[in-house]
């Protein structure tokens, strides 16, 4: 199941070095259960970025559940 965001981007948002807005690097809502620091950590993620000026398509962050109930997340990043 997937949830997407509203498209609205407020027209004087801050750009970092790349040219890129925060925004630009938001996902999808997450489906993950309040409170388990998954959001925390992704808006970590996030904000790292934004402040390196890493362009949002050379990151991917892969959030998941195991079959045991266990969250996770993996994290790709690819710097040229």
């Amino acid at each position: 199941m997937s949830f997407d965001k509203p498209g609205f981007r407020h027209p004087r948002q801050a750009k970092n070095k790349a040219g890129y807005t925060r925004s630009d690097y938001e996902g999808g809502i997450s489906t993950l259960c309040a409170g388990c620091g998954h959001d925390s950590t992704t808006n970590a993620i996030i904000q790292a970025c934004f402040e390196l000026g890493v362009e949002p398509h050379r990151v991917a962050k892969h959030s998941y559940r195991s079959k045991y109930g266990q969250q996770g997340f993996a994290l790709y990043w690819y710097i040229r």
